[in-house]
Protein backbone atom coordinates (compact mmCIF):
# COMPACT_ATOMS: atom_id res chain seq x y z
CA UNK A 1 0.00 0.00 0.00
CA UNK A 2 1.43 3.84 -1.14
CA UNK A 3 0.27 7.20 -0.28
CA UNK A 4 -0.84 9.33 -3.55
CA UNK A 5 1.35 11.60 -4.83
CA UNK A 6 0.80 13.90 -7.62
CA UNK A 7 0.75 11.81 -10.45
CA UNK A 8 -1.56 9.29 -9.26
CA UNK A 9 -5.15 11.38 -9.86
CA UNK A 10 -5.10 9.34 -12.97
CA UNK A 11 -4.68 5.72 -11.21
CA UNK A 12 -7.78 6.87 -8.74
CA UNK A 13 -9.75 7.12 -12.08
CA UNK A 14 -8.28 4.06 -13.42
CA UNK A 15 -9.63 2.07 -10.65
CA UNK A 16 -12.98 3.87 -9.90
CA UNK A 17 -13.58 3.32 -13.66
CA UNK A 18 -12.93 0.07 -13.96
CA UNK A 19 -14.90 -1.05 -10.17
CA UNK A 20 -18.00 0.52 -12.34
CA UNK A 21 -18.05 4.03 -10.01
CA UNK A 22 -17.63 6.04 -13.18
CA UNK A 23 -18.60 5.83 -16.67
CA UNK A 24 -15.51 7.02 -17.61
CA UNK A 25 -11.74 8.31 -16.78
CA UNK A 26 -12.87 11.90 -17.85
CA UNK A 27 -15.75 11.89 -15.27
CA UNK A 28 -13.79 10.43 -12.79
CA UNK A 29 -11.32 12.87 -12.80
CA UNK A 30 -13.16 15.47 -12.43
CA UNK A 31 -15.17 14.20 -9.54
CA UNK A 32 -11.58 13.64 -8.04
CA UNK A 33 -10.82 17.17 -8.63
CA UNK A 34 -14.00 18.67 -7.32
CA UNK A 35 -13.82 16.68 -4.07
CA UNK A 36 -9.87 17.41 -3.36
CA UNK A 37 -9.87 20.86 -4.33
CA UNK A 38 -11.51 21.19 -0.94
CA UNK A 39 -8.59 20.22 0.70
CA UNK A 40 -5.44 20.10 -1.67
CA UNK A 41 -2.75 19.53 0.65
CA UNK A 42 -4.14 16.81 2.55
CA UNK A 43 -4.96 14.38 -0.21
CA UNK A 44 -1.17 13.35 -0.68
CA UNK A 45 -1.81 11.65 2.99
CA UNK A 46 -5.33 10.88 2.97
CA UNK A 47 -5.42 8.75 -0.72
CA UNK A 48 -3.88 5.09 -0.32
CA UNK A 49 -3.87 2.63 -3.25
CA UNK A 50 -3.61 -1.30 -2.47
CA UNK A 51 -0.39 -2.73 -5.31
CA UNK A 52 -0.76 -6.16 -6.00
CA UNK A 53 3.32 -7.21 -5.25
CA UNK A 54 3.73 -10.14 -8.52
CA UNK A 55 3.15 -7.28 -10.86
CA UNK A 56 3.06 -3.85 -9.19
CA UNK A 57 -0.19 -3.59 -10.79
CA UNK A 58 -2.47 -0.67 -8.89
CA UNK A 59 -5.66 -2.57 -7.60
CA UNK A 60 -7.58 -0.77 -5.35
CA UNK A 61 -8.00 2.67 -3.53
CA UNK A 62 -9.65 4.18 -0.59
CA UNK A 63 -9.89 7.63 0.71
CA UNK A 64 -9.75 8.94 4.53
CA UNK A 65 -11.42 12.05 4.21
CA UNK A 66 -13.65 14.70 5.64
CA UNK A 67 -17.40 14.68 6.71
CA UNK A 68 -19.87 16.67 5.34
CA UNK A 69 -23.05 17.99 6.15
CA UNK A 70 -24.44 16.34 9.34
CA UNK A 71 -20.97 13.99 9.58
CA UNK A 72 -18.54 17.42 9.33
CA UNK A 73 -17.29 16.17 12.32
CA UNK A 74 -16.59 12.73 11.72
CA UNK A 75 -13.89 11.03 9.22
CA UNK A 76 -15.23 9.82 6.28
CA UNK A 77 -14.32 6.47 4.56
CA UNK A 78 -14.83 7.87 1.02
CA UNK A 79 -13.95 6.11 -2.54
CA UNK A 80 -13.42 2.23 -1.57
CA UNK A 81 -12.46 0.58 -4.57
CA UNK A 82 -10.90 -3.15 -5.78
CA UNK A 83 -10.64 -3.83 -9.74
CA UNK A 84 -13.17 -6.41 -10.43
CA UNK A 85 -10.76 -9.07 -10.99
CA UNK A 86 -9.09 -8.84 -7.52
CA UNK A 87 -12.53 -8.36 -5.90
CA UNK A 88 -14.10 -11.07 -3.23
CA UNK A 89 -10.22 -11.70 -1.89
CA UNK A 90 -10.58 -9.91 0.96
CA UNK A 91 -8.51 -7.21 -0.27
CA UNK A 92 -10.65 -4.61 0.94
CA UNK A 93 -9.56 -5.25 4.47
CA UNK A 94 -6.49 -3.72 4.52
CA UNK A 95 -7.91 -0.72 2.82
CA UNK A 96 -9.90 -0.25 5.20
CA UNK A 97 -7.84 -0.48 8.71
CA UNK A 98 -5.62 2.00 6.67
CA UNK A 99 -7.75 4.72 6.59
CA UNK A 100 -9.28 3.94 9.17
CA UNK A 101 -5.53 4.46 10.86
CA UNK A 102 -5.54 7.38 9.73
CA UNK A 103 -8.11 8.48 10.74
CA UNK A 104 -7.72 7.78 14.89
CA UNK A 105 -6.36 10.54 17.06
CA UNK A 106 -7.93 12.84 14.67
CA UNK A 107 -11.71 11.84 15.13
CA UNK A 108 -13.60 9.80 17.61
CA UNK A 109 -16.20 8.11 14.79
CA UNK A 110 -16.26 7.81 11.06
CA UNK A 111 -18.52 7.09 8.41
CA UNK A 112 -19.19 6.24 4.96
CA UNK A 113 -21.91 5.39 2.66
CA UNK A 114 -23.14 2.96 0.78
CA UNK A 115 -25.82 1.37 -0.71
CA UNK A 116 -27.77 -1.94 0.66
CA UNK A 117 -27.43 -3.85 -2.37
CA UNK A 118 -23.72 -4.32 -1.52
CA UNK A 119 -23.93 -6.68 0.54
CA UNK A 120 -20.35 -8.00 0.79
CA UNK A 121 -19.48 -4.20 1.21
CA UNK A 122 -22.13 -3.48 3.75
CA UNK A 123 -20.71 -7.19 5.91
CA UNK A 124 -16.94 -5.87 5.65
CA UNK A 125 -18.34 -2.82 7.05
CA UNK A 126 -20.17 -3.93 9.70
CA UNK A 127 -17.29 -6.30 10.86
CA UNK A 128 -15.37 -3.24 11.40
CA UNK A 129 -17.91 -2.05 13.76
CA UNK A 130 -20.03 -0.49 11.51
CA UNK A 131 -23.65 0.18 12.04
CA UNK A 132 -26.73 1.75 9.98
CA UNK A 133 -27.85 5.12 10.82
CA UNK A 134 -29.69 5.50 7.94
CA UNK A 135 -30.54 4.96 4.28
CA UNK A 136 -27.16 4.27 3.05
CA UNK A 137 -24.80 5.41 5.30
CA UNK A 138 -22.84 3.59 8.10
CA UNK A 139 -21.15 4.99 11.51
CA UNK A 140 -18.57 3.71 13.50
Amino acid sequence: MFDHDNNDHLTWAEIEVAAGEFSDVQNALEKFSSWTQELPDEISKRCLFLVDESNQKDIGTITAWEGVGEYANLGRVHWVAIIPEYQGRGLAKPLLSSALHLMKGKYDEAYLKTYDSKSKAVALYESFGFTQKGPNAHLI
